[in-house]
């Protein structure tokens, strides 16, 4: 029997960038000037991850806007408060 393999919890900037198909310096300008919606976590000085779920959920709320939402409009959206 076969396991399946691990689905990680957290995303690399180069995860992310596979994800989206981007560079991974383009994931990196896009969180530098707030384009990404969802913020990671530092978890260390040289580490830092995104909530995998969280990434997904944007990138669905992306595809069916037809355009990439930014952190401001994203946390608007998941507080549930319509701008």
């Amino acid at each position: 029997m076969r396991a399946e393999p691990l689905t990680p919890l957290a995303l690399s900037a180069a995860d992310l960038a596979t994800m989206l198909g981007v560079s991974v310096r383009q994931i990196w300008q896009w969180d530098a000037n707030g384009g990404i919606g969802p913020a990671p976590v530092k978890l260390s000085e040289r580490v830092t991850r995104w909530d995998r779920r969280e990434c997904e959920a944007w990138w669905d709320a992306c595809r069916a806007a037809g355009r990439r939402i930014g952190r401001r409009e994203w946390q608007t959206m998941r507080e549930g408060v319509t701008p």
